[in-house]
């Protein structure tokens, strides 16, 4: 049998200095690669302690633990579960229903930013840490659909099989040009004549 004098050096009695016990992580943080500039954003994974949150869209939302107090101020323990139910959500990118257990405020959250493709595939560092196991993977489809989506179009014709017209690329606001830095460009490269003073 092992002690614990025996593992950790530093807890042995010994005339010198002992060497300092270095600190274990205990803890892992799994990473998967987003979509923001091809960075790794760091989220949670399987969760430790409310289980059934990673078999559906929670938001979030997590078990909470109390006290029940009497009105002879008995406290009994006691847990507060959020309120789940299962719904059908349809996400437009993929084109299907999925049946699954979510929360109410989730269904909230859904009306207020748009639906399914734009909850899931939200940007914020916050949105992809409450999303869960089940979030991610349907992240990870819609992102593979949109992929596909945007080859085809680059690749399809139209009637008269000639390829689309490119759309135009917004100019930024910092690279806008004056009225009068472009009239300047035009006369140097003579295209327009500057006017003549008017004689009194």
């Amino acid at each position: 049998m092992f002690s614990l004098r025996s593992i950790l050096p530093s807890l042995r009695r010994s005339a010198g200095t002992a060497p300092a016990v270095q600190p274990v992580q205990t803890t892992q943080i799994r990473t998967f690669k987003g979509k923001i500039n091809g960075q790794y954003v760091p989220v949670t994974g399987h969760s430790l302690t409310f289980k059934q949150q990673d078999r559906g869209l929670y938001g979030g939302k997590h078990i909470q633990f109390g006290n029940s107090i009497s009105e002879f101020k008995n406290k009994n323990r006691r847990t507060w579960l959020p309120n789940i139910q299962r719904s059908t959500l349809y996400s437009k990118t993929l084109n299907q229903k999925f049946r699954m257990k979510v929360t109410t405020g989730l269904l909230r959250t859904l009306d207020k930013v748009g639906g399914l493709d734009a909850y899931v595939t939200g940007c914020k560092m916050a949105r992809m840490k409450e999303i869960g196991v089940v979030g991610w993977r349907l992240r990870n489809k819609i992102h593979k659909k949109m992929l596909e989506n945007q080859k085809q179009e680059e690749m399809s014709v139209d009637e008269e099989g000639l390829p689309p017209i490119p759309k135009p690329k917004l100019t930024p606001i910092h690279q806008l040009k004056t009225r009068a830095q472009i009239k300047a460009e035009l006369i140097q490269e003579g295209l327009l004549t500057p006017k003549q003073p008017v004689a009194a």
